[in-house]
């Protein structure tokens, strides 16, 4: 594939699902163990959840808009849990097991994680492109919340070698976020979702980094920053800037499974400012965009910042009134290995290709993807980027800390991004002097920034 210097912002687009004549494919398997808890809302304390259908969500670059959920296609188990799925080729798929007799989050029980060759599992079935018209996964096995496939996954039936699916695999771990989307849905209308932003530094030992001019460097030394933080987006229209920002209005809480409380109260509410109404308290940054009858209440969104350490494993509750209407889980949905910090989701790496007055001549980015033993393999083939992420961001930082530019890419056929002016690793103006570059990342929800210094 021929790559181009980046020059214009790529946007991505998403549309709905729907299958029809010849893009039709059909994934079909066998469920086991069809009887188990829901792995949320206390089912440990109620019979056991019946596994009786699989709902497959259409992807298109880890990513599912809110407005696509009803593209969600059903099929019910038969009397022998067998399924089979008619859905578009032109999509990638995750795949979720419900009880359908239940409401709200214990619908849901787990997901399918197909089996891929090189001893990895894989949330995503990336079908978009897929020259064959049948995945068998074969019996999907288990009790837990991952069911593995008995099948392995045909990388060259999905027009994938297995070194690239083998990527896929080990890249995409960030859709456990999607998760928290798909089982906050009331299968109608209302929803709520989870997205977490998380930010690694390149590292010398304690201390940041300082990357040499023409010099590739390893994606090992990225770690993991302690803060972090998390957005809740919802249109419920119990849970508008009506019920959130007037006198004597409702409390909204956050808690963590640490019992750390987050609470905003109306009070904290200020006046609308060209069709945006924002604010914040200690705890909380909410932001409410005028529904088509420009009134408040159309779309509610909780920023909760400032999270230190790990992010704990167990459930996020959302209340209102006292009473739960969400829950997440955002520990497995971290992009980083929760020991040594490293990343574990696709990996940037910028070198900086300089000429003999050190100035920039480009910058030239890398990705690479865990090995599945604590180390990084290049990702060879651009396509599979397609597949985990949405889109990349570059922005380049003078030394004196000032941003000098930024751009959008397209991961897939960029791989070298020319600066609009003359930037130097050393000499040059305080303002042209290279002091940084990060790489902005999204998959399903999950942003990511890498940074590294040139200083």
């Amino acid at each position: 594939m021929n790559k181009t210097p980046l020059s214009i912002a790529v946007l991505i687009g998403l549309t709905g699902a729907s299958c029809s004549g010849g893009d039709e494919l059909v994934i079909q398997g066998v469920v086991d163990n069809r009887n188990v808890v829901s792995p949320f809302g206390g089912s440990s304390s109620k019979a056991p959840a019946t596994i009786d259908s699989v709902v497959a969500f259409p992807l298109m670059h880890a990513m599912i808009n809110s407005s696509d959920l009803p593209a969600a296609t059903t099929a019910t188990l038969d009397e022998n849990g067998a399924f089979a799925l008619s859905l578009r080729r032109d999509r990638d798929y995750m795949v979720l097991l419900v009880d359908s007799s239940r409401t709200g989050v214990e619908r849901y029980v787990g997901y399918v994680s197909a089996s891929v060759a090189g001893g990895a599992n894989t949330l995503l079935i990336p079908t978009a492109g897929a020259t064959t018209r049948t995945v068998d996964v074969g019996h999907v096995s288990g009790t837990g919340e991952q069911r593995a496939t008995t099948n392995l996954l045909d990388a060259a039936a999905l027009s994938l070698t297995p070194s690239a699916l083998l990527d896929i695999a080990r890249s995409d771990g960030a859709l456990v976020n999607l998760r928290n989307l798909l089982v906050n849905w009331d299968g109608s209308h209302d929803y709520f979702q989870s997205s977490l932003s998380f930010s690694f530094t390149m590292m010398n030992g304690a201390s940041p980094a300082s990357v040499p001019e023409n010099t590739t460097p390893a994606p090992a030394d990225y770690a993991m920053r302690s803060d972090w933080d998390v957005v809740v987006d919802t249109n419920a229209p119990t849970v508008g800037i009506e019920q959130f920002c007037a006198p004597g209005a409702t409390p909204i809480e956050f808690t963590s499974p640490l019992a750390t409380t987050r609470t905003s109260l109306g009070a904290t509410c200020t006046a609308p400012v060209s069709g945006l109404r924002s604010g914040s308290s200690p705890d909380l940054i909410y932001a409410v965009q005028k529904n088509d009858s420009g009134a408040y209440g159309s779309r509610l969104s909780l920023s909760i910042e400032g999270f230190v350490g790990q992010v704990p494993a167990g459930d996020f509750v959302l209340r209102v009134a006292g009473t739960e209407r969400a829950r997440f889980d955002l520990e497995s949905a971290q992009p980083a290995d929760p020991v040594t910090l490293k990343p574990t989701t696709v990996v940037p790496v910028v070198r900086a290709n300089t000429d003999a007055t050190h100035r920039v001549v480009d910058l030239q980015i890398s990705w690479f993807a865990s090995d599945g033993a604590g180390g990084y393999q290049l990702i060879a083939d651009p396509s599979v980027l397609t597949h985990v992420m949405r889109l990349g961001e570059i922005k380049l930082y003078a030394n004196d800390g000032a941003q000098i530019e930024a751009a959008q890419f397209d991961p897939v056929t960029t791989s070298r991004y020319v600066p609009t002016r003359p930037v130097y690793v050393s000499g040059g103006t305080v303002a042209s002097h290279l002091g940084s570059v990060r790489v902005f990342t999204m998959s399903a929800g999950v942003s990511a920034v890498f940074s590294q210094n040139f200083q």
